[in-house]
């Protein structure tokens, strides 16, 4: 699907290496899986870089807020790392809670996804910590 995706949308690179991908799925040979994934990584995040230097089409100064109460997010949010730093596997369902209040940049929530989903509990938890830093950051003007 993100082949065809890709390709309808000219994004030939990411298109190239999501078959790659597809074809190295079929096989035994997970180093070379690991090395196509990455880029594949590669490429969407160099395509997400020239989306967003287009004028217009994002605003990096002003980060969208949560719907969520920030000080409710962020006590979920350290919720969150306390289960990912025990390992404990509710950070899944923690994680899936306060997803839809997260907005931060797609490759943080996406990279927190991966992580947590994969229980890669160390890596999820310096993800978190971009993302804790987005939050407190945000302008919440009258909240």
């Amino acid at each position: 699907a993100l082949k065809g995706v890709a390709a309808n949308l000219g994004l030939s690179a990411i298109a190239r290496h999501a078959g790659e991908l597809h074809e190295a799925l079929r096989g035994d040979d997970t180093q070379q899986q690991s090395i196509i994934l990455n880029e594949l990584k590669k490429s969407m995040t160099e395509t997400l870089e020239i989306i967003r230097s287009i004028p217009g089409s994002s605003n990096e100064s002003q980060v969208p807020c949560p719907e969520m109460h920030r000080e409710t997010l962020l006590n979920k949010l350290y919720e969150l790392e306390n289960a990912l730093r025990e390992s404990d596997f509710t950070s899944t369902a923690i994680f899936n809670e306060i997803k839809p209040f997260l907005r931060v940049p797609p490759q943080l929530l996406l990279q927190l996804e991966t992580d947590v989903s994969r229980f890669q509990f160390t890596q999820a938890i310096e993800t978190l910590a971009q993302i804790k830093t987005a939050v407190h950051n945000c302008d919440m003007g009258g909240s």
